[in-house]
């Protein structure tokens, strides 16, 4: 019975919201505030984002490293819509992949580095990572605005609207999709380092051919390695 009730008091803190009930999404900060879920990245994943510089096609700071559920968790079961919910620089980003952690206490990193997506995340904004990506391997492809399903957007709306700190004026945008990229991934001894150096390689800038499976996207020269 003991651990019955361990068991099940583990269920309910992990479905339980954990985004501080203090936190406040200031717009006068010049931060954008993102929104995502599952789709992205389970619980206790983390993920990824790289900010990228597309004319130069070079990372320009290290990753952003977000994880799901911790401190930044809405439950959301008024809508059935759990989201995370991030502050970040706004920017141009590389959805670069994500990473758990395993039993052994090292983690498993999946890296996106044969094709992901270069977004732009708004400031003062509530920008949403969510139920346009569908993964493919090591690839993920991020759909394009207004792919996100009406009702989606109403879950997730609705769902942020049980926390008093996000404005409820807020514009909700799907994050827009600049190009398609891909990069080499790093090696080290505990994972793969993500991405593995600073450049990167546009496969292609034009939202409606990458979304098309019968349009062969136009590719650039090879990125060096540094």
């Amino acid at each position: 019975m003991r651990y019955l009730v361990i068991l099940v008091s583990l269920l309910a803190s992990a479905c339980a919201s954990t985004l501080p009930e203090d936190f406040v999404f200031d717009t006068s900060e010049g931060e954008a505030l993102l929104v995502f879920d599952q789709s992205i990245a389970g619980t206790n994943g983390t993920l990824i984002l790289t900010p990228a510089d597309l004319e130069t096609q070079e990372f320009v700071r290290l990753p952003a490293q977000l994880t799901a559920g911790f401190r930044n968790r809405i439950d959301g079961s008024a809508a059935n819509a759990s989201i995370y919910v991030e502050s970040v620089d706004p920017g141009v980003y590389v959805v670069s992949g994500v990473r758990y952690m395993n039993g052994t206490g090292g983690s498993t990193t999946r890296c996106y580095s044969l094709g992901t997506a270069a977004i732009n995340i708004e400031a003062g904004r509530i920008n949403i990572l969510s139920s346009g990506a569908r993964m493919i391997g090591s690839t993920l492809i991020v759909a394009g605005p207004g792919v996100d399903p009406a009702n989606r957007i109403t879950a997730i709306q609705s769902t942020l609207s049980e926390h008093p700190g996000i404005p409820a004026d807020l514009p909700l945008v799907a994050v827009e999709r600049l190009a398609n990229v891909r990069f080499e991934p790093g090696i080290r001894l505990v994972g793969p380092r993500c991405p593995g150096n600073s450049r990167f390689e546009i496969i292609n800038t034009t939202p409606a051919e990458a979304s098309n499976p019968g349009t062969k996207p136009e590719s650039s020269p090879a990125a060096s390695s540094d």
